[in-house]
């Protein structure tokens, strides 16, 4: 795959620009899956497997204290800027 990215350098540097922001996004969304929720919520994805609907819920520890939470509210604002179209 190298030696095809190779043959055009300008297509192998927006390649490479793009992968990096692709891996920067899921670097941050697993650190916010394994650090930021599980503190702040009873339980993770609560859905159904057995449909497609993805109708789940995620029930807050304390919902007053996630309205100041600074380190939720910094993951919840980044994760909703990045999948705005």
């Amino acid at each position: 795959m190298a030696g095809i990215l190779l043959r055009n350098p300008r297509a192998d540097l927006a390649v490479c620009f793009f992968l990096q922001g692709e891996a920067e996004e899921l670097a941050e969304l697993q650190y916010g899956m394994r650090h930021i929720l599980p503190g702040r919520f009873e339980e993770g994805f609560n859905y159904p497997n057995s449909d497609n609907s993805f109708s789940g819920s995620m029930i807050p520890l304390d919902f007053e204290s996630l309205k100041t939470d600074q380190a939720y509210l910094f993951f919840l604002k980044t994760q909703r800027n990045r999948t705005r179209s």
